[in-house]
């Protein structure tokens, strides 16, 4: 019987040295889908070559970050490897600009994940995946709705709610009394203005529909997804 692990980890990612030092017998590899773009649709692979693995896990990066900035903020996709495990670091169809929870993101997550398992042999492995911000929100959305079920899945400081995030972002700027806004408040409320068709209070199914989880929604259609996930995987 396969366990199904959730961890929500509410802490802000933070940023830890690598150093520029890749240790012994650990590969980088870059993947494009299309060898004429190299802004989108592509993924970076870190593993080592002693075979066989253990399992392989997709691990998404925040808004606006690069693959490259995420092994420079952090520890663990070099770690994860030298303890065996398969790292791929994504980019969407959408570039670093992939809001992770909207339909072409998730799309581009099943192409690179299969793309991934016709080159390597990850049969019976176990397959595990996390996130930074909206990466941790991809990473709920993708468990939620997805045919191949990872075994574990992990995300660190996600939005998830997305009416509230409306809401806050215009706060934010109403607030900043003469400062200069966040830029990324405006980007925030036009993004999901254009994925939803509209504001919250016009579109309000369409937030409940579009985030993993929505405090207001009182059926909680998303959640709904984890039982029958947990169910499915019990089974098997």
């Amino acid at each position: 019987m396969r366990r199904y692990f959730i961890l929500f980890i509410s802490i802000t990612l933070f940023s830890i040295s690598c150093g520029g030092q890749k240790p012994p017998n650990l590969k980088i590899e870059k993947v494009y889908l299309d060898h004429l773009d190299s802004t989108k649709n592509c993924y970076t692979l870190i593993y080592t070559p002693k075979l066989p693995w253990k399992g392989y896990i997709f691990l998404l990066p925040g808004l606006g970050e690069t693959a490259e900035r995420v092994l420079q903020q952090s520890t663990l996709p070099k770690k994860l490897a030298l303890k065996g495990i398969l790292t791929v670091i994504p980019t969407f169809q959408d570039g670093v600009l992939s809001f992770g929870v909207d339909s072409l993101s998730q799309l581009s997550f099943g192409i690179i994940l299969k793309d991934i398992k016709s080159k390597h042999n990850l049969s019976g492995l176990r397959f595990y995946v996390g996130g930074y911000s909206i990466g941790g929100s991809c990473a709920i959305k993708y468990a939620e709705n997805s045919v191949i079920k990872p075994s574990a899945i992990f995300a660190v400081d996600p939005p998830l709610d997305f009416e509230r995030l409306y809401y806050s972002a215009k706060r934010d700027i109403r607030l900043s009394k003469g400062l200069e806004p966040n830029p990324e408040n405006f980007y925030i409320i036009e993004r999901l203005e254009k994925e939803t068709g509209g504001n919250p209070e016009a579109k309000l199914s369409e937030y409940y529909s579009f985030s993993p989880y929505s405090f207001s929604d009182t059926s909680q259609t998303a959640i709904k997804n984890w039982k029958s996930s947990f169910e499915n995987i019990y089974r098997t």
